[in-house]
């Protein structure tokens, strides 16, 4: 393992990413030493058939975690905020002036879907996929 010394958190704990965890997990999990990468003797607890279950649970469990925290960090920066009345008329002020999609999701940071659905909400379109009949110049900047 690494040296806590450059893992610490504010209160001087040991901090481990979970990406790490589940490299030291798995590797245990594999009958083998995170260190320095030997086998674990085989009397050793890691090598019992429930431990290594157990492990390779937690490895998976793990990569959940890595998983969620990646699409986390992949979300616009307001993906799942609340509108407030401002960002509604900004948003529709943008539209009605011809802005392709993709500039208003970037200018709102929000999803395309996300300000495709909220001008269904506020009655700019009948539907998500009404936006391929606003006009041939909005459609082709969506992408």
């Amino acid at each position: 393992m690494q040296d806590c010394a450059s893992h610490q958190t504010a209160k001087g704990a040991c901090s481990v990413s979970p990406a790490e965890a589940r490299r030291i997990v798995e590797a245990l999990a594999n009958g083998v030493d995170p260190d320095g990468g030997e086998l674990l003797p085989p009397q050793a607890v890691f090598n019992q058939p429930g431990v290594i279950r157990a492990l390779f649970l937690a490895a998976r469990a793990l990569q959940l975690v890595e998983n969620r925290e990646q699409a986390r960090r992949a979300l616009p920066d307001h993906g799942g905020h609340p509108w407030s009345e401002l960002e509604d008329n900004q948003l529709l002020q943008a539209f009605d002036a011809g802005l392709p999609l993709k500039q208003i999701a970037a200018d709102h940071g929000r999803s395309r879907s996300a300000i495709s659905a909220r001008l269904v909400r506020l009655g700019r379109l009948s539907e998500p996929s009404a936006l391929e009949a606003v006009g041939d110049a909005k459609v082709n900047s969506l992408d």
